[in-house]
């Protein structure tokens, strides 16, 4: 299991640059942008178009964004859910690594998002008892489980009850 330090997602983003970079490969690259918008994290599967994914969009997202409500969407990445996301008043973009954050405002620098970076666990900034939806996809995969467990101390905090 990669450490949370780890540089994984941070290796992949730069390669994920570099093969946009290469003229060899522009067509391939110019059509995958325009179907995907050229959303880092898209190379995993496109919720519109994967059917597992468009189950999790349709049952877990799509039913639970609301003007009025507050969200919290933990390891975002480039913003491959977070473009369903951004239905919600104020949105939360919590990631570890400040590259992958600056990806995401690159890509989605509304009004309602508020970038945060984190120590890897915790909740800089939210209040307690203020966030109506946290949702969170392919993060935990990558971490220990000591990690996992504070996370899970941490949203209980910032959850409404």
């Amino acid at each position: 299991m990669p450490r949370l330090d780890t540089r994984l997602h941070l290796n992949m983003l730069k390669n994920f640059k570099r093969r946009n970079l290469s003229l060899s490969r522009f067509f391939r690259i110019l059509r995958r942008q325009l179907m995907t918008g050229g959303i880092y994290g898209m190379e995993w599967g496109d919720p519109e178009t994967v059917e597992p994914l468009r189950f999790i969009q349709d049952r877990y997202v799509l039913p639970y964004v609301h003007r009025d409500h507050t969200a919290v969407e933990l390891g975002p990445g480039g913003g491959r859910w977070t473009q369903y996301l951004l239905g919600f008043r104020t949105l939360y973009a919590i990631d570890y690594h400040d590259e992958l954050l600056d990806q995401l405002r690159r890509n989605f620098n509304t009004p309602n998002m508020i970038f945060i970076k984190n120590n890897g666990s915790n909740f800089p900034g939210i209040t307690t008892n203020s966030i109506d939806y946290l949702f969170s996809f392919g993060l935990f995969v990558h971490l220990e489980l000591d990690i996992i467990d504070s996370y899970l101390i941490n949203m209980h905090t910032i959850l409404k009850t």
